[in-house]
């Protein structure tokens, strides 16, 4: 009987700990998602924009920002940063992948544009008015504002 309480004891001390525990702060980082920013072209009068609209941007049901100029959204073809941005709108890559398949089958959209790199997205959004896309990390780039992701 003592060595069942005694088991016990440690059993819940170890479960108490990794409660109470913070992981490491290399564990955190190895493992973090990319942060995604949201871009959009200096000439956009928003500041910030909800997860549901940003949704509706990427699925081609908004296409007119508030002060009815034309959106224009891209892509990256990172794989990691897109899986992490199609979080935010939850879809995933299957789902966002098929219905632009559907979309352009039925002629009602044109896939959006994708890009390799972080400069060259930043370069169209930054000559492009009405442009939208979204990165890792922060922009410094002219002609770009950061647009907060409110709920």
């Amino acid at each position: 009987m003592e060595k069942k309480k005694i088991y016990l004891l440690i059993f819940s001390i170890i479960f108490i700990l990794s409660l109470v525990w913070e992981q490491p702060l290399f564990l955190q980082t190895a493992f973090a998602e990319p942060s995604v920013t949201i871009i959009a072209n200096i000439s956009v009068q928003e500041n910030s924009i909800s997860a549901k609209n940003l949704k509706k941007i990427y699925l081609g049901k908004k296409t007119t920002w508030e002060d009815k100029s034309k959106i224009f959204f891209v892509i990256c073809e990172d794989t990691e940063l897109h899986k992490s941005f199609l979080k935010i709108i939850k879809k995933t890559p299957s789902q966002f992948s098929n219905h632009w398949k559907k979309q352009i089958f039925t002629g009602k959209g044109k896939a959006p544009l994708k890009f390799e790199t972080k400069e060259a997205l930043i370069e169209y959004i930054a000559t492009t008015d009405g442009a939208i896309g979204y990165i890792l990390g922060s922009c410094e780039a002219d002609n770009v504002k950061t647009l907060l992701i409110i709920d």
